[in-house]
C-alpha cells in the first residue's frame, strides 16, 4: 500500500504546538556541534508554542506547514528579503525550514522549497535568498543541490543561542 503524499498547506494558529515541537526537535539535532549544548539542551516545546502561537497570530509573511500521515512533519517561513541592500531588488527569502528529524531525508524539505520556487517566480519575484549557519554543512549542502550560491556575504549573530554564531547568505536567481 503507497502512503499519500505529503500535504502542504498554510499554518494555522492551532498548529503552534506541533511546528514548536518540530522546531526544538530539528534545532537540536541539526545544530548539535554548532550552538552550545547547554542552549539546545534548554529549548522548550511550552515556550517555542506560546512564540509560534503570537507569530503565527500576527499574519505577518509566509508560513507554510507539511503534514504526512496527518502528522505536522515540518514547517517553512518566507516573506520579503530583510536585508537592507537587498531592497532594491525585492527577493523572497526564505527564513526558515525545519523538518522533523525523523522525517529527513524523505523529501519533504525538497517538497518546500520547490514550492517556494514556483511560487516566487508566479509572483514575480527573481531571486531567493537565505541565511544559514556556516557549519551546517547538511543545510549547505542541500541548498547549493537547488542552485542557491554562497554570495561571499556572512554575519556574526548572536540572537538565537546568546552566543556567537557564523551565518553565510546564499542566494538563487530564479
Amino acid at each position: 500500500m503507497m502512503r499519500p503524499s505529503p500535504i502542504i498547506r498554510s499554518a494555522v494558529v492551532s498548529d503552534a504546538p506541533d511546528i514548536a515541537k518540530v522546531h526544538v526537535l530539528a534545532w537540536q539535532s541539526a545544530y548539535r556541534g554548532i550552538m552550545p549544548d547547554e542552549f539546545l539542551d534548554s529549548l522548550s516545546v511550552e515556550q517555542k508554542t506560546a512564540n509560534w502561537q503570537r507569530i503565527l497570530s500576527i499574519d505577518q509573511g509566509r508560513y507554510d506547514v507539511l503534514v504526512q500521515d496527518d502528522s505536522l512533519a515540518g514547517f517553512m517561513v518566507s516573506g520579503p528579503a530583510r536585508d537592507p541592500d537587498l531592497q532594491s531588488q525585492s527577493p523572497v527569502e526564505l527564513v526558515a525550514l525545519y523538518i522533523a528529524p525523523e522525517h529527513w531525508r524523505k523529501g519533504f524539505g525538497a517538497a518546500f522549497v520547490e514550492r517556494l520556487i514556483e511560487a516566487s517566480k508566479n509572483d514575480g519575484a527573481t531571486q531567493l535568498v537565505l541565511w544559514t549557519a556556516t557549519g551546517n554543512i547538511r543545510a549547505i549542502k542541500f541548498y547549493e543541490r537547488f542552485g542557491f550560491v554562497a554570495d561571499s556575504t556572512e554575519r556574526i549573530v548572536s540572537r538565537h543561542c546568546n552566543a556567537p554564531l557564523s551565518e553565510a547568505r546564499y542566494r538563487l536567481n530564479l
